[in-house]
C-alpha cells in the first residue's frame, strides 16, 4: 500500500509539473495563433474589441489549461492503471 501510494503521489507530481511547464510555455504561443479565429467571436460579445498582448496571453491561457488538464488526466489514468495499481484485477 505505501508503495501504491508513493507512486500515485510521483504520478500527480510529474502530472502537476508537466502542465504548469506547458502552460508557461505555451500561452503566448496558443494566444498569438488563436486570437484571430476566436475575435470574430469576441466582438460579437464585445464590439469593438481590439487584441491586445493581455488579451492574447489571457486567451492562450485559457487554451492551455484546456489542453494540459486533458493531456495530464490521461496521464494520471493510464499511468496509474498499468503502473500503480497493475497488480489490481479488473
Amino acid at each position: 500500500m505505501r508503495r501504491q501510494m508513493a507512486l500515485f503521489a510521483f504520478i500527480s507530481l510529474v502530472g502537476w509539473i508537466g502542465r504548469s511547464v506547458w502552460i508557461t510555455l505555451a500561452h503566448n504561443p496558443l494566444g498569438e495563433a488563436l486570437m484571430p479565429a476566436a475575435l470574430p467571436f469576441i466582438q460579437i460579445f464585445r464590439p469593438g474589441y481590439v487584441p491586445s498582448p493581455v488579451g492574447e496571453a489571457k486567451l492562450g491561457t485559457m487554451a492551455a489549461w484546456v489542453i494540459g488538464v486533458i493531456v495530464v488526466m490521461l496521464w494520471n489514468f493510464f499511468a496509474n492503471r498499468y503502473w500503480t495499481y497493475n497488480d489490481c484485477d479488473d
